[in-house]
């Protein structure tokens, strides 16, 4: 019903759920179908810890309708696997129409804001250089700037998310990649 209060109306769903789920799982599927009086969900099933599948998983039901109005909902589930929705939504975002959840309180539906993620050529040149084991040096030549401004990309991406401590992708980054 609150969707219908925001004027949301829904053709089809995507439901991604962990591999291990059981009957609730099943459960929830149908009554998603009931409620938005829909025939057919399509269920994706990936692993709940593994941020990086949910983030691809997400992403390709999102490319898959990106003619299509998308709304990503995030409330059920493990974290990882909201957030994982979320990078998602974040990497697609023009595609996107809203991101919400629902609040367990009081059934109230909250709007999430639309955070483009978004990489200059130069970081993303340094992210897939980073992925194939390239060492600073190494992304100096090939990128024909300084050391200093190398160590420079990569400690933003560091304080962004997209590299670790020991220069290693993040799933996020990975997922910006593909």
């Amino acid at each position: 019903r609150e969707l219908e209060k925001q004027g949301i109306d829904v053709d089809s769903i995507y439901f991604i759920r962990s591999k291990s789920s059981d009957n609730a799982s099943d459960e929830a599927v149908e009554m998603v179908k009931r409620l938005y009086e829909v025939d057919e969900i399509s269920v994706e099933e990936v692993l709940q810890y593994d941020l990086k599948a949910i983030t691809e998983t997400v992403g390709d039901a999102i490319e898959a309708e990106e003619e299509n109005t998308i709304y990503v909902h995030v409330t059920e589930g493990r974290k990882t696997m909201s957030l994982g929705s979320l990078f998602a939504a974040y990497a697609n975002s023009s595609s996107i129409q809203k991101i919400f959840y629902v609040t367990t309180e009081g059934s109230e539906l909250v709007q999430i804001p639309k955070i483009p993620m978004q990489l200059s050529d130069k970081k993303r040149r340094v992210l897939e250089l980073l992925k194939r084991d390239r060492s600073v040096k190494e992304i100096k030549v090939d990128m024909e700037i300084s050391e200093s401004t190398v160590y420079n990309h990569i400690k933003e991406l560091r304080e962004s998310g997209y590299v670790d401590s020991e220069k290693h992708l993040t799933p996020v980054a990975e997922y910006l990649l593909k």
